[in-house]
């Protein structure tokens, strides 16, 4: 939420794209994991909703959502989660 805030301060008109962070449950199979560092922490449909209902109260104008499940991926299971949790946040966001 804190990056929101700065943007709403400094770029209120500013479209955006929603990071979610994605865990992957063997961390030991990535080179970089970066859901520890990047992306809204998101994991269920509760937590989505109240995030959306944050931003929208504060006027952020969500153009899209991306994500990023680490690099050196090998047989990781992040993937489709990921695209499976941004699935749920644009049903949600519409």
């Amino acid at each position: 939420m804190d990056e929101l805030v700065k943007i709403k301060e400094l770029a209120p008109k500013m479209d955006i794209l929603w990071r979610i962070a994605i865990k992957e449950e063997a961390s030991d199979k990535l080179a970089t994991p970066f859901s520890g560092k990047f992306g809204d922490d998101i994991d269920t449909s509760d937590k989505i909703h109240s995030r959306m209902k944050e931003i929208q109260k504060m006027g952020i104008n969500i153009k899209g959502i991306h994500f990023h499940c680490g690099s050196g991926m090998h047989g990781s299971s992040a993937f489709g989660k990921a695209v499976l949790l941004a699935r749920e946040c644009l049903k949600i966001g519409r």
